[in-house]
């Protein structure tokens, strides 16, 4: 599917009824990149730590049209304890089970299509059981956005990331 064939797709959906999920990281203290320079001064930016040793935090969200649905952030401390680098598929199904599922749920519409980004912890069959298993069926459909469209199609990438990233 192209990306013009999704815009289309989800135009023609209920906004009530589109859910956008997706994840990033936050790295905290990072130094600004931009910055404003009087005529004939040096265009620096001074820093006491470089973003590589920043602590970086995990976040995955999820938005709708109407509102937004509590995220769940992973710590620097998680991260260590867990040993892993990254959200991972049982951090998703972990967030989809404690926070979102019930959130969802309490939308009381049926029909409800979630849109990702195609990466490999997004499984579509995957998500709508844990979905089921949170207690809520009112999830139809998980569709995955094509290769690189996460940009001109994600409210999350557009409204809130961005200026994160």
């Amino acid at each position: 599917m192209t990306i013009a064939k999704m815009r289309r797709d989800l135009m023609r959906m209920f906004k009530s009824k589109l859910l956008f999920l997706d994840e990033t990281h936050i790295r905290m203290g990072i130094h600004p990149s931009h910055t404003l320079v009087a005529p004939g001064q040096h265009r620096y930016v001074v820093v006491e730590d470089t973003d590589q040793f920043a602590p970086r935090y995990d976040v995955i969200a999820c938005i709708s049209a109407e509102r937004v649905f509590p995220p769940i952030i992973f710590t620097p401390e998680d991260r260590v304890d867990w040993s892993v680098k990254g959200v991972r598929k049982w951090m998703l199904h972990k967030y989809i089970h404690d926070i979102l599922g019930q959130a969802v749920e309490a939308l009381d519409q049926y029909g409800i299509v979630l849109v990702m980004e195609r990466a490999s912890i997004h499984n579509p069959q995957a998500m709508l059981e844990e979905f089921q298993d949170a207690g809520c069926g009112i999830i139809k459909e998980v569709r995955l956005m094509p290769a690189y469209a996460g940009k001109r199609l994600n409210p999350l990438d557009n409204a809130l990331f961005h200026d994160w990233k």
